[in-house]
């Protein structure tokens, strides 16, 4: 296997404390498949793969149950933290999906794109609320909503964060 780091803006996340998610190069002799590998973290076997040819950004839930893959394809999915499974799939922005994010408390992810960030309801994946972003300069944001009780959404553009204390964190969607 082969861990693009050039071409992904991803990173390695983790399922729960026994497996990671990374995107990989597999190999089919000459050929080259982008991948999902599900690791276990303590033999540092593959336990699952997934084609996925657009991922961009990855983050799992904060039980490790759900992986969310962002893509250049503006489109969200998401996956079984168990064995890579596609359970869930659609357009989520109008341009590649850049920035993800999981509340660590409400069933909300935030995802990002361009310059908006729109806030996701994971029971019913309808669109809880969208933030416009001022300064984006052609970068693509990075999310984080830090801290147990994740009262404030940081999104980071080159240097710059932006702080938000999006309406839907104050509430059970």
């Amino acid at each position: 296997y082969e861990i693009p780091k050039r071409d992904w803006s991803s990173d390695v996340c983790s399922s729960d404390l026994d497996h990671l998610v990374t995107p990989a190069l597999l190999k089919n002799g000459d050929q080259q498949q982008k991948s999902l590998v599900l690791w276990n973290a303590k033999t540092g076997e593959a336990v699952a793969k997934a084609p996925s040819l657009q991922v961009n950004s990855l983050v799992a839930s904060p039980d490790g149950q759900w992986i969310a893959e962002g893509g250049a394809d503006k489109r969200l999915r998401i996956r079984s933290g168990k064995n890579l499974e596609l359970q869930n799939e659609f357009r989520a922005h109008d341009g590649p999906v850049t920035g993800l994010a999981w509340h660590p408390r409400l069933p909300i992810l935030a995802t990002a794109s361009g310059s908006s960030v729109r806030l996701w309801n994971t029971k019913t994946w309808e669109m809880l609320e969208e933030i416009q972003l001022d300064n984006f300069w052609e970068a693509p944001p990075l999310l984080d909503i830090p801290g147990e009780e994740g009262h404030r959404l940081f999104v980071t553009v080159h240097n710059l964060i932006s702080i938000f204390e999006p309406a839907s964190f104050q509430k059970t969607p």
